[in-house]
């Protein structure tokens, strides 16, 4: 909770939040996502931390890191006039696709070893992989252009979609 609100809400000096740290936005995304669900859920279910799980949360850090990307490209001009440094403003926007692309064929390559050590049923390891597949598409068309509906619709369904198809799997 402390990182949500920092990441909004000024509390630095200077009147700065944590998402105006250069580089720091995305990975603070990746963390916090990563942690409420992988680990949360874990420790709820009183599992303790295996290697299954430590793939799980790298495997979900590459897909938030790939979503995440897709805003970090939209939001380049803000970020650009705030002096806030993000990947895409140091690679480029191209460059910062590639990257996400490699993100999310890592995830599929992490998520292939828990389906491979019986931790991911079949359904589960190709509901990955779908979700991967058209995260790359997103990624594909993503501009600063775009409409705020392929963001916050698209983009932030990612997520919701995935869990679907892996209940429906």
């Amino acid at each position: 909770m402390l990182l949500a609100a920092g990441y909004a809400i000024p509390l630095l000096p200077k009147g700065r939040r944590l998402r105006d740290l250069n580089y720091l936005k995305i990975f603070l995304i990746v963390s916090c996502w990563s942690f409420v669900t992988v680990v949360l859920p874990a420790f709820e279910n009183h599992i303790i931390i295996n290697i299954p799980m430590i793939i799980m949360i790298l495997e979900r850090s590459c897909y938030i890191f790939a979503l995440a990307m897709i805003f970090d490209i939209r939001d380049l001009s803000l970020d650009e006039i705030s002096r806030v440094r993000t990947v895409p403003g140091f690679l480029g926007i191209q460059s910062a696709k590639t990257l996400s692309y490699i993100t999310l064929i890592l995830m599929i390559l992490f998520a292939w070893f828990n389906f491979r050590i019986d931790a991911y049923t079949l359904g589960s390891f190709l509901s990955i992989i779908i979700s991967a597949i058209i995260g790359m598409v997103l990624i594909y068309f993503t501009s600063e252009q775009r409409n705020d509906y392929y963001f916050l619709g698209l983009a932030d369904g990612m997520l919701l979609l995935q869990m679907l198809l892996i209940l429906l799997f």
